[in-house]
Protein backbone atom coordinates (compact mmCIF):
# COMPACT_ATOMS: atom_id res chain seq x y z
CA UNK A 1 0.00 0.00 0.00
CA UNK A 2 1.29 3.49 -0.72
CA UNK A 3 2.31 5.74 2.12
CA UNK A 4 -0.03 8.47 3.32
CA UNK A 5 1.06 11.96 4.22
CA UNK A 6 -0.20 14.63 6.56
CA UNK A 7 0.30 18.37 6.55
CA UNK A 8 0.04 20.32 9.76
CA UNK A 9 -0.36 24.08 9.52
CA UNK A 10 0.35 26.42 12.42
CA UNK A 11 -1.14 29.73 11.27
CA UNK A 12 0.22 31.51 14.34
CA UNK A 13 3.76 30.97 13.00
CA UNK A 14 3.02 32.11 9.44
CA UNK A 15 4.54 35.53 8.68
CA UNK A 16 3.05 35.87 5.18
CA UNK A 17 6.42 35.82 3.38
CA UNK A 18 5.00 33.54 0.65
CA UNK A 19 8.23 31.54 0.25
CA UNK A 20 6.09 28.39 0.24
CA UNK A 21 4.06 29.69 -2.72
CA UNK A 22 7.21 30.51 -4.68
CA UNK A 23 8.83 27.14 -3.87
CA UNK A 24 5.73 25.23 -4.97
CA UNK A 25 5.43 27.18 -8.21
CA UNK A 26 9.15 26.79 -8.97
CA UNK A 27 9.01 23.04 -8.26
CA UNK A 28 6.21 22.70 -10.82
CA UNK A 29 8.07 24.73 -13.47
CA UNK A 30 5.97 27.84 -13.01
CA UNK A 31 7.17 31.38 -12.45
CA UNK A 32 3.86 32.62 -11.06
CA UNK A 33 3.33 31.80 -7.36
CA UNK A 34 -0.41 32.42 -7.80
CA UNK A 35 -0.48 29.11 -9.73
CA UNK A 36 0.96 27.11 -6.83
CA UNK A 37 -0.88 24.49 -4.78
CA UNK A 38 -0.48 26.53 -1.59
CA UNK A 39 -1.75 30.04 -0.97
CA UNK A 40 -1.44 32.47 1.90
CA UNK A 41 -4.65 34.25 2.78
CA UNK A 42 -4.41 37.35 4.92
CA UNK A 43 -7.22 38.39 7.21
CA UNK A 44 -6.66 42.13 7.59
CA UNK A 45 -8.97 42.59 10.56
CA UNK A 46 -6.88 40.21 12.64
CA UNK A 47 -3.52 40.71 10.90
CA UNK A 48 -3.22 36.92 10.50
CA UNK A 49 -1.88 34.88 7.61
CA UNK A 50 -3.41 31.50 6.84
CA UNK A 51 -1.60 28.98 4.60
CA UNK A 52 -4.07 26.84 2.67
CA UNK A 53 -3.05 23.79 0.64
CA UNK A 54 -5.43 22.87 -2.18
CA UNK A 55 -6.25 19.52 -3.77
CA UNK A 56 -3.74 19.98 -6.60
CA UNK A 57 -1.08 19.11 -4.05
CA UNK A 58 -2.52 15.65 -3.50
CA UNK A 59 -2.71 14.98 -7.24
CA UNK A 60 0.64 16.48 -8.28
CA UNK A 61 2.51 16.08 -5.03
CA UNK A 62 6.16 17.16 -5.35
CA UNK A 63 7.39 14.78 -2.62
CA UNK A 64 5.93 11.55 -3.94
CA UNK A 65 8.12 8.63 -2.99
CA UNK A 66 10.07 7.09 -5.89
CA UNK A 67 7.95 3.93 -5.76
CA UNK A 68 4.32 3.75 -4.72
CA UNK A 69 5.03 0.64 -2.65
CA UNK A 70 8.18 2.03 -1.06
CA UNK A 71 9.47 0.19 1.98
CA UNK A 72 11.35 3.24 3.22
CA UNK A 73 10.94 4.51 6.75
CA UNK A 74 9.25 7.86 7.22
CA UNK A 75 12.67 9.49 7.83
CA UNK A 76 13.84 8.47 4.34
CA UNK A 77 10.83 9.88 2.52
CA UNK A 78 11.02 13.20 0.65
CA UNK A 79 9.71 16.49 2.07
CA UNK A 80 7.60 18.92 0.00
CA UNK A 81 9.26 22.12 -1.18
CA UNK A 82 6.74 24.33 0.59
CA UNK A 83 7.62 22.75 3.95
CA UNK A 84 11.38 22.88 3.44
CA UNK A 85 11.19 26.54 2.37
CA UNK A 86 9.30 27.71 5.48
CA UNK A 87 11.73 29.38 7.89
CA UNK A 88 9.13 29.90 10.61
CA UNK A 89 7.80 26.37 11.13
CA UNK A 90 4.28 27.20 9.99
CA UNK A 91 4.18 24.13 7.73
CA UNK A 92 4.96 20.67 8.99
CA UNK A 93 4.73 17.38 7.22
CA UNK A 94 4.84 13.71 8.13
CA UNK A 95 4.60 10.39 6.35
CA UNK A 96 2.51 7.54 7.63
CA UNK A 97 4.18 4.40 6.35
CA UNK A 98 2.29 1.17 6.87
CA UNK A 99 4.40 -1.82 7.75
CA UNK A 100 3.38 -5.37 6.96
CA UNK A 101 4.03 -7.56 9.96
Amino acid sequence: MSPNFHFTIDADKCRGCRRCEAACAWQNGLIEPAMSAIHIYKVDEKGKNYPVINTICQEQFCAKPPLANSQNSSEDMPVPRCVSSCFFGALNFSWEVETNE
